[in-house]
């Protein structure tokens, strides 16, 4: 069979590796762009579980300091201490924001 192909003057044989190459190439763009595709939807998902970690023990962290840690103070401080640690703890001190590492991440 090989033989009727190369030797048959109406086929051009290197046209046709030509473009079985280019398809090989269009089929491996096609390949990567998918893959890559997958993997940026993988780490939009990691990036949202993670986001929603982190505002979980930010919530966590801020309850924490301004009531566990405030009622253990309390029995440890008297007077204007345990007032200004108290206020500190529960009213100036803010939430924190934890922030993705992912890059991209808001």
């Amino acid at each position: 069979m090989w033989e009727a192909m190369t030797n048959n003057p109406y086929l051009d044989t290197d046209w046709l590796d030509n473009q079985f190459s280019a398809a090989m190439k269009e089929q491996e763009r096609t390949a990567i762009l998918a893959i890559l595709s997958a993997k940026k939807a993988e780490i939009s998902n990691e990036n949202i579980e993670l986001s929603q970690k982190l505002t979980q023990q930010s919530s966590e962290m801020k309850d924490f300091t301004s009531n566990r840690l405030v009622s253990h103070l309390k029995s440890g401080l008297e007077g204007k201490g345990a007032d200004a640690a108290n206020e500190y703890l529960s009213h100036t001190l803010k939430k924190p924001k934890l922030k993705s590492p992912i890059e991209g991440a808001e």
